[in-house]
């Protein structure tokens, strides 16, 4: 009886967890949470697709993160890229079948035509500054002397790129190992974009010849790449399209190739004359542009289709240059965008 007495005395415990009601969390999912009894509104519905905002030239642009299959008209499309990138996509349908029609006619009828500097390398330094070109890291890397260096920095402002090379070679007196340290510690001012090796590995990987074009210098563009990420050498589908200086027995640059590369014939019948044999014919073209007019690369090029991917500045997409970038490009990478959505496209048509 004193035992029962100090039971009905003892104080009541707490519930314990297995009373609970078990719901949140992984291990209790599957259980309902107890109804609330809060009168605040219900939570609003998860938001739908991004509206059309006022595009380039007031067309309608339809922010995503990747090619959409939309109905109706076929409306530009702003892609935002896990590298930090945006690519305009300005008619979606008429690119999906471009690639449609290159995957079906398989890797051997592809190749690829691109400009060196404003795709593979960056526009701007990580510091802020304008990235040089292959042409002025020559010239302002003290490997000439400073007079040598100015006229050949006026020659090529004027448009007379022979007679600068003319200049490099006959008073440059340059040795060819100088000239290579001397660039070494100048590479952070000519960076090449993020990325850029992956589409190239994959080109190499199925044997698709890649044509490389500089109106600068090829020496340049070779050790930029090989510097900063392919150690092993340029693979042997790649072809490097520019102006190359030639070694006297003394080791000083003497000479240069020709014809000239200059922005004007830089094109695939300039590649042909300069590579010295008839170049594969291939139905099928990929164009990767630095600038509105890159489509002069495809000259001596008989191709039955060609995908353009053009890569616009910031400054000039800002400036109204974004339409003339639309009208003549498949894709438009802005800015310093990264090469992921060009691997991924390459990967598409590839298979």
């Amino acid at each position: 009886q004193q035992q029962q007495q100090q039971q009905q005395r003892a104080p009541p415990q707490p519930p314990s967890f297995r009373d609970a009601p078990q719901w949140g969390g992984d291990a209790f999912s599957s259980a309902e949470p107890p109804p609330s009894t809060s009168s605040a509104p219900p939570p609003p519905p998860p938001p739908g697709p991004p509206p059309p905002l006022d595009g380039y030239d007031g067309f309608p642009v339809v922010v995503t993160e990747e090619v959409v299959e939309e109905p109706g008209p076929d409306r530009p499309q702003l892609l935002l890229q896990g590298d930090g990138g945006v690519v305009l996509v300005p008619r979606p349908r008429e690119l999906a079948a471009k690639k449609q029609s290159m995957r079906r006619a398989g890797p051997s009828q592809l190749q690829v035509l691109s400009d060196f500097e404003g795709v593979l390398t960056a526009r701007s330094t990580p510091s802020g500054e304008a990235a040089l070109t292959t042409a002025e890291l020559i010239e302002q890397s003290g490997a000439l002397p400073p007079p040598v260096a100015s006229k050949i920095s006026s020659l090529r402002a004027e448009g007379n790129a022979e007679e600068a090379l003319k200049t490099l070679a006959r008073e440059g007196e340059v040795g060819f190992s100088q000239l290579a340290q001397a660039l070494a510690p100048q590479w952070a001012r000519m960076p090449l974009r993020e990325g850029w090796e992956a589409p190239l590995m994959a080109l190499a990987r199925v044997g698709v010849p890649v044509y490389l074009f500089s109106d600068g210098y090829g020496d340049v563009a070779g050790q930029a790449m090989t510097q900063q990420g392919l150690s092993g050498g340029l693979p042997n589908n790649v072809w490097v399209v520019s102006n190359f200086l030639r070694v006297g027995p003394d080791g000083v640059v003497r000479g240069y190739t020709t014809p000239v590369i200059t922005p004007t014939n830089k094109n695939m019948t300039s590649a042909a004359a300069v590579m010295e044999m008839a170049l594969p014919r291939r139905a099928m073209a990929v164009l990767l542009g630095g600038g509105s007019s890159a489509g002069d690369m495809l000259d001596g090029l008989d191709a039955q289709e060609v995908l353009k991917v053009g890569f616009c500045p910031l400054e000039e997409a800002l400036g109204g240059g974004m339409q003339a970038f639309a009208e003549a490009f498949d894709v438009v990478v802005l800015g310093d965008g990264g090469m992921a959505f060009v691997a991924q496209l390459l990967d598409d048509i590839l298979g």
